[in-house]
């Protein structure tokens, strides 16, 4: 699953991540409240914070939550023995690498990751058509289940 969309993870048959559970409480934050990227502009750190440790994360940028066309990319601030980009971990299985080359960062393995963590995103070089929202699926760990995380809405400066 490439997208933050509950139906379609919970059609994943036997899915690790559990049934949707909304009051994990995690959020994302931009730095400093930003609500404007610049397309080619310099790059985005965003975090996760929450109440505890969690298990696995999805996390990318589009104008809507199902949107297919996941824009800018991933590249900085953190570990990528933990996390990295779907096209460059699984692409022949999950075929994230469709929705934007470098545009959708998961995790790497099942062990418990801890808050904050921090990612830099790097804006797209033109304009999408539209303002971005970060869009995450946080899995908590212990088998808590899963929460569908959007940021406020971050417009473009063009």
């Amino acid at each position: 699953v490439c997208w933050a969309n509950p139906t379609a993870i919970a059609s994943v048959a036997n899915t690790p991540m559990g049934v949707e559970t909304p009051t994990l409480t995690y959020t994302l934050a931009l730095p400093n409240a930003i609500a404007t990227y610049t397309p080619g502009g310099p790059q985005l750190n965003i975090t996760l914070n929450g109440p505890g440790p969690f298990a696995g994360l999805l996390l990318y940028a589009a104008t809507t939550v199902d949107n297919q066309n996941h824009v800018g990319t991933w590249t900085g601030g953190f570990d990528p023995a933990r996390y990295g980009v779907m096209d460059a971990i699984t692409a022949a299985t999950s075929g994230c690498a469709g929705y934007g080359a470098g545009a959708t960062l998961s995790h790497t393995d099942g062990r418990d990751k801890t808050v904050p963590a921090t990612f830099g995103w790097n804006p797209p070089t033109a304009a999408v058509g539209g303002n971005v929202t970060f869009w995450a699926v946080v899995v908590g760990s212990g088998g808590a289940g899963f929460e569908v995380v959007p940021s406020g809405e971050v417009e473009v400066d063009a």
